[in-house]
């Protein structure tokens, strides 16, 4: 029997098809309500969203602090207080949200050849401690980082005196990985070149801060996909769009071309770094964090006891798989990509040795006795499944 492919909440934003330079994301598709189901052609191209990483450790430099706005004259102090800005011109121009360089304050990402440069001044060396690896090279970028993501936005890429519509919360469709030009608009990128960067740079974890659009897309998809009714979803304190390594991308993207049936599915995966947490985007090695093994590389049904990987509709589902093996009290799950193909309705007590069914390319498990539904979508090839977001929450 085929799976019955009906859902509830389906989100509408996730344009994850990886794409090249050379097929530029035109389309972010929506999907029924009632379906939770991807409509697309095979052959869409999927959008990528970033967000820079916060940082919470920094040196101690010896230089004299410089303005937050004109980073040229040194931060006016008054006795034992320091101020952001050198005066009370940057000190207005700070007010409104801008930092008197034209392009709306934000962060400039492009330009400088080296990828050791900070991706904010683009002048000096990106901050490194213990072996990481941090975005900016000290507190006054990482600030002007912190604010561009937060405060409202000319999606124009003007100042807040600007002719373009500024942006309010959760309605912010920049280019996130320029932050200076609007997304197209059925995309996350303003073109090609934040595309093909993106795409040089992946594995990547692009941050979807609070004001964005996708943010709250994914948020509310994850909060309305919570099935407990007695218990209420937990809050959403992070969103990282993921930008697969292009080899993996598209082992997926041929799968699903092959077998179809794509839907959206949550996965709660086993966390033992912080990743996600204070601004920490760099996937690690540890052995039993197999969060950070699909992100370096995606899904393998060996690592998982069954031989199966499993997902859920529900996030209340898949929080009981959630496991943090950190001190954190936040937790980890995906929003992942399934081409479920055919599936087989079938108690785990009738699986056959080889799990899937000759014939089928997934199993929906339902409840031995009651032959009711378990809300457990498995397979066991790890190209039917794509990470498409990490969502931190707790």
């Amino acid at each position: 029997m085929e799976y019955d492919r009906s859902e509830e909440n389906a989100i509408s934003i996730d344009s994850d098809y990886y794409y090249t330079a050379s097929e530029l994301d035109e389309s972010i598709p929506s999907t029924d309500s009632s379906d939770g189901e991807t409509t697309r052609g095979p052959d869409r191209p999927k959008a990528i969203i970033l967000i820079q990483a916060q940082l919470t450790e920094m040196p101690e430099r010896a230089r004299t602090p410089m303005c937050v706005v004109c980073g040229v004259r040194p931060r006016y102090k008054s006795g034992i207080k320091s101020y952001p800005t050198c005066g009370l011109s940057c000190a207005g121009k700070l007010e409104r949200g801008g930092d008197g360089r034209g392009d709306g304050g934000g962060p400039n990402l492009e330009g400088g050849n080296s990828d050791n440069l900070c991706v904010v001044c683009h002048k000096r060396p990106k901050y490194s401690k213990g072996g990481k690896s941090y975005p900016q090279c000290g507190r006054t970028c990482r600030d002007k980082a912190r604010a561009a993501q937060s405060r409202p936005r000319d999606i124009n890429g003007g100042g807040s005196g600007g002719n373009g519509s500024l942006a309010i919360s959760g309605n912010n469709k920049s280019c996130l990985m320029c932050w200076k030009a609007p997304a197209r608009e059925t995309s996350h990128f303003c073109g090609s070149n934040c595309a093909n960067a993106a795409d040089h740079r992946a594995p990547l974890l692009l941050e979807a801060p609070r004001g964005h659009f996708v943010f709250q897309q994914v948020a509310n998809y994850f909060k309305n996909s919570w099935g407990d009714a007695g218990t209420p979803a937990p809050d959403v304190k992070k969103v990282y769009k993921i930008v697969q390594a292009p080899t993996y991308s598209a082992m997926h993207k041929n799968y699903r071309s092959r077998v179809g049936n794509e839907l959206r599915r949550w996965h709660g995966a086993v966390r033992a770094c912080t990743i996600g947490n204070g601004g920490n985007t760099t996937p690690c090695t540890l052995r039993g964090c197999s969060l950070c093994h699909i992100l370096r590389s995606t899904f393998n049904a060996a690592k998982y006891p069954d031989g199966m990987i499993h997902t859920s509709s529900t996030t209340n589902k898949s929080d009981n798989y959630s496991k943090n093996l950190n001190q954190y009290p936040s937790k980890a799950m995906f929003l992942t990509k399934l081409a479920a193909g055919k599936s087989a309705k079938l108690p785990r007590s009738q699986l056959p040795a080889q799990r899937i069914p000759a014939g089928h390319d997934s199993v929906q498990l339902i409840g031995s006795r009651s032959n009711s539904l378990i809300d457990d979508l498995a397979v066991d090839n790890g190209e039917a499944v794509q990470p498409s977001y990490l969502v931190i929450y707790g």
